[in-house]
């Protein structure tokens, strides 16, 4: 039953304060506002089709280049800390992270429950999450399900990211950063053409060597060191008048420090005082190769876009596992990812009534884990527990339809099935192979309405209901936990507000939703240390967003955002355990502010950003014993620009905020100790760029 939480009141608050501001705007344009003033328009293709980020019956956070210039976001973790409800654990090795949107978050080593989309091109391994991202042209950050055009990793949403395009003029930029730490970084592009009116290039790459900022007492060096080197070279055919061909192909290095784990007294997950003391040094590395092709054919009114791509990822980690210097037992995993895929599409003119798209997917995946256990005191003796390759082949139909019924109102109608066959080798015993097949139907149906007439109008209301769908898989042979772990399922239902008032120079979008999440998916431990993945049958997610943009002077830009999650397991396994709990690694509150004034002081134009995020009400497990103190964050940018140069002032973390990035309790890591991952300390620098 659907409670009266104040999760749930403060959605009806953010959705009525909102809905009331809309209804106002048109009557609060008439108050005199220069049009200089008004914000800058921002345009996406979440369906794939560029349109006003505001026209988007969908919760879209977008960052234009200038933005993510501004504020120094070079990866996916530094856009979604601008996003409510979206949040990111950086943790233990060069290919792991964790993705929560909504409340839908993702397994340890497990898919995110986010399409990442990048050039066209989705990713299909959690591997490739952490790389940089340099020489961007926009981030879009799509909330609730998005399966129907993304697929089945997109159960919580999608991010949609584009790269800059070659250019048919020569142009480059070299940028050169120190920072504490002894952080070193060197990147640089350049971009031109090849043949006039038929071929051009763009080449990125860059250099980072940091030699870390957290201390291990008992080996007395650092832990969190790094080194990496990436390249990335585009090759544009064709300038999509009838025809193109976009090769893109790139290639990523890296290696530092990894698993510098705290080993902690029970209970205490907010302990900060207790430092790295682990005697093995943990490492990893991780190499990123990909490959795509992207051609774009105007037939007449149709578009064809075909999407062909291949990847490969590996990673390699050494790291205690007992954390303390006794170097008790450690352990040993590489993991190995390749695929390819394709997508062909069909789209239709914009400029139509009746819009759609429509085509096919198809990926072929592998991964392979191995893991040796290394059991101490050094030197160590080896113990392979586990030696598995897991295979899918997904295939998937999909296609949309956006109806103008007037001009204001439009409904989207959208379906896809996506079927996911895996089979599981476990290359150890030798032990017979097991395959399943995951499948399912995700349709979506939105209404909005427009508040004014016209196209140019930005004010609207919506309301969407969808269903996502997240592939199960297989857990290591044992006698504890099911061979088979279910396929996720979620049905959300959103309402929402998107409005523009002062000519513009203000905007207000506001969602409030509620999803049915089935099967969710989590990590638990069971007796004599057998770890496992069981599915939770059914638990509530509802929630509420408020985002704000404000230009009230020429020089001054506001960004603020709020979201409310109110989570609640209404039943694991048919008993009462955990009904009741809150869903782990969802925050119930996440809040951002920032600011940015530019000026200009002779020659010089001089941007001054600043911007402060907090996280509260995470719960580490899903027992709900152990909570995560409030994370607050704050960074700051000065840039200072004359002529071609730029100098930027930077700093994350400004206030060294200590706080824990990840915990987990012995009872759920089979380990001797509750062990902590230490978040990132106060990084600074100064960058320098050049560009011509």
């Amino acid at each position: 039953m659907f409670r009266p939480t104040n999760g749930r009141r403060t959605a009806n608050y953010l959705l009525v304060t909102a809905l009331a501001a809309t209804c106002a705007a048109r009557a609060e344009e008439s108050a005199s506002a220069d049009t200089a003033f008004s914000l800058e328009e921002v345009v996406v293709t979440a369906r794939h089709r560029a349109e006003n980020v505001q026209h988007v019956p969908d919760s879209v956070t977008a960052f234009t280049a200038d933005t993510i210039e501004r504020r120094g976001i070079r990866s996916i973790q530094d856009a979604v800390s601008f996003v409510p409800s979206v949040s990111f654990v950086n943790a233990q090795d060069a290919g792991l992270s964790n993705i929560s949107i909504r409340g839908v978050g993702q397994v340890r080593n497990g898919e995110p429950p986010v399409a990442i989309v990048i050039d066209g091109v989705q990713l299909s391994s959690p591997e490739q999450i952490k790389q940089v991202l340099d020489d961007v042209e926009h981030i879009e950050v799509l909330k609730g399900p998005q399966g129907a055009l993304y697929g089945r990793d997109a159960i919580g949403g999608a991010i949609v990211i584009e790269t800059r395009k070659p250019s048919d003029h020569l142009t480059g930029q070299m940028q050169v950063t120190v920072g504490n730490g002894s952080d070193r970084e060197v990147t640089g592009m350049l971009s031109g053409p090849l043949v006039r009116d038929l071929a051009s290039y763009r080449l990125s790459a860059g250099y980072t060597d940091f030699d870390g900022l957290i201390d291990n007492v008992t080996l007395n060096r650092k832990v969190d060191f790094h080194k990496s080197k990436y390249a990335r070279g585009k090759l544009l055919l064709g300038k999509g008048d009838p025809w193109s061909v976009d090769i893109t192909g790139s290639w990523s290095d890296f290696g530092g420090g990894a698993s510098y784990y705290i080993a902690l007294p029970d209970g205490q997950p907010n302990n900060t005082s207790t430092q790295v003391q682990a005697g093995q040094l943990g490492t990893s590395s991780r190499v990123l190769k990909d490959l795509s092709a992207k051609v774009d054919v105007d037939l007449g009114g149709v578009q064809l876009r075909s999407v062909t791509a291949g990847s490969r990822a590996d990673v390699s980690l050494l790291e205690s596992l007992d954390w303390t210097p006794d170097t008790l037992i450690g352990a040993t995993q590489d993991r190995s990812a390749k695929s390819w895929s394709e997508e062909l599409r069909f789209t239709s003119s914009t400029d139509r009534r009746v819009r759609w798209v429509g085509g096919v997917y198809y990926l072929d995946a592998d991964h392979m884990v191995d893991t040796v256990l290394l059991l101490g005191p050094t030197p160590y003796t080896p113990l392979p527990v586990v030696r598995s390759t897991e295979t899918s082949k997904a295939a998937a139909g999909f296609g949309q339809t956006n109806i103008d019924f007037s001009d204001r109102m439009e409904l989207t109608l959208a379906l896809r099935y996506d079927q996911d066959r895996r089979t599981l080798t476990d290359r150890l015993t030798a032990a017979p192979d097991r395959s399943h097949t995951f499948n399912a139907w995700q349709p979506k149906v939105s209404l909005s309405y427009r508040l004014a007439h016209g196209p140019a109008s930005d004010s609207m209301v919506y309301a969407t209901a969808a269903r996502g769908f997240r592939s199960g898989g297989f857990n290591a042979p044992n006698t504890m936990f099911q061979p088979i772990y279910n396929s996720e399922l979620t049905t959300s239902y959103e309402l929402g507000a998107k409005s523009s008032w002062l000519e513009d120079r203000l905007q207000a979008n506001a969602a409030v939703f509620y999803t049915n999440y089935d099967n969710q998916q989590v990590f638990v431990l069971a007796s004599g240390a057998v770890q496992g993945i069981v599915n939770v049958a059914k638990t509530r997610l509802d929630g509420a967003e408020l985002e704000l943009r404000a230009k009230p002077t020429a020089h001054l830009e506001l960004d603020a955002a709020i979201s409310r999650i109110d989570s609640r397991i209404q039943n694991f396994n048919g008993t009462s355990t955990f009904v009741g709990n809150k869903v782990p690694l969802t925050y119930g509150w996440s809040s951002n502010l920032s600011a940015q004034y530019t000026f200009q002081a002779g020659p010089a134009v001089i941007s001054l950003w600043g911007g402060y995020e907090r996280r509260t009400d995470n719960y580490w497990h899903i027992d709900n014993a152990d909570k995560q103190a409030p994370v607050d964050l704050v960074k700051a940018r000065i840039a200072v620009d004359v002529g071609s140069w730029r100098t930027t002032l930077w700093a994350q973390n400004l206030l060294n905020k200590a706080y824990t990035e990840e915990f987990f309790a012995k009872e759920y890591a089979g380990t001797f100790n509750d062990i902590r991952y230490p978040g990132n300390p106060r990084l600074y620098g100064v960058s320098l760029l050049y560009r011509f």
